[in-house]
């Protein structure tokens, strides 16, 4: 596995790797939003509305996160993309922006 650039970005979504086998060690960030919202994690480079996401973390309002690789899953199988959600269990596109700084392997 070699490493990956580090991933720094500013909005409502991206991807973080867009090769399968991506493996993240720390993603962290905060929210821009007045809301809470949740980070989700997906295998799908784009994901649909309504998609269930292979991890959804709440963040509250104006809160930074940070997620350590004990806590995020193991490899995923295709694109390593994030979302802001307004809802956790499903996929709802935010408008709300979140800054997120990711490391991982690939």
């Amino acid at each position: 596995m070699a490493l990956l650039p580090p991933y720094r970005s500013f909005g409502t979504n991206g991807a973080i790797a867009s090769t399968p086998g991506c493996v993240l060690g720390l993603i962290t960030g905060w929210s821009a939003s007045a809301s809470q919202r949740w980070l989700q994690l997906f295998d799908d480079a784009t994901p649909a509305p309504g998609s269930v996401p292979r991890q959804s973390f709440p963040v509250p309002a104006g809160a930074s996160f940070s997620f350590a690789s004990s806590e995020l899953a193991p490899a995923f199988g295709g694109a390593c993309f994030w979302a802001v959600s307004d809802t956790g269990p499903t996929f709802t596109q935010s408008a709300d922006s979140f800054w997120v700084y990711a490391e991982g392997q690939s």
